[in-house]
């Protein structure tokens, strides 16, 4: 039984450059994080240690072998899962209240963890943020806060992470107020036919273009590769071409 008169705990399961998220939630005067979950293979590493010491809060290094074992439930109300690596098992999301993970795209549309490259290599005009209930599928449970973001031909892969990490802080602290005052509905995810889940990362082999693709086609998927590491190209006499796009808007 919850009582709402009292501030509700939040075990923050993260990953990735999301520590302005856990900012704005221990902020607020309603939210308390108690326990920091990371991977082993988390690259921000150090700035969740220096979040955790600052704010005297438990940080837990896990992998997908010790999760289990480590994981520590002490009665909190809400699990949050915001860029968390791995696959949270059942028998701990299953645990709290609430369960609740964000994911970078307009659910159903664009599932996995590297959705990204196919939304701009698809063209959409807008994108978005969801929060849903974790349920033993990727991506699937049911919604209970989106937001959209348009997007143009301008954006690439990195430029639409940066439109929703800028939106992601306000958006979970808006969700969690949403459980707090019950506020939210619960709306069951559509079923799309031929769905793709996105959960293999991408290859180089992945940024090799098609040149009997359509002139849009072609920006789409050049804009849709990574241009550091990835760049898009193509094969000419046994030479590989890189390509890469620059913009210029006509005055």
């Amino acid at each position: 039984m919850i009582d709402w008169g009292k501030i509700m705990n939040v075990i923050y399961f993260a990953g990735g450059n999301r520590v302005e998220t856990l900012h704005k939630i221990v902020q607020s005067e309603y939210f308390t994080v108690t326990q920091i979950y990371v991977t082993t293979i988390e690259t921000n590493l150090e700035s969740y240690k220096v979040f955790a010491q600052e704010h005297e809060i438990e940080l837990v290094v896990a992998n997908k072998k010790n999760i289990n074992e480590l994981f520590n439930y002490q009665n909190e109300e809400i699990l949050l899962s915001v860029g968390y690596r791995f696959i949270i098992p059942e028998n701990i999301f299953s645990i709290p209240p609430y369960a609740i993970n964000i994911h970078p795209s307009l659910l159903p549309n664009y599932k996995g963890a590297y959705s990204g490259f196919a939304i701009i290599e698809n063209g959409e005009s807008q994108t978005g943020i969801t929060a849903h209930f974790i349920d033993a599928g990727i991506d699937t449970g049911d919604i209970l806060h989106q937001k959209v973001i348009p997007l143009d031909i301008l954006d690439s892969v990195a430029s639409m992470s940066t439109k929703v990490m800028a939106i992601e802080p306000t958006f979970v602290l808006e969700t969690l107020m949403m459980i707090e005052k019950k506020s939210y509905k619960r709306v069951k995810q559509e079923t799309i036919g031929d769905e793709v889940v996105f959960n293999d990362k991408r290859t180089p082999k992945d940024s090799e273009v098609d040149s009997s693709l359509s002139l849009r086609e072609l920006v789409n998927k050049i804009r849709a590769c990574d241009a550091e590491r990835f760049p898009a190209y193509f094969m000419l006499e046994n030479i590989k071409v890189n390509i890469r796009l620059e913009f210029e808007r006509e005055k």
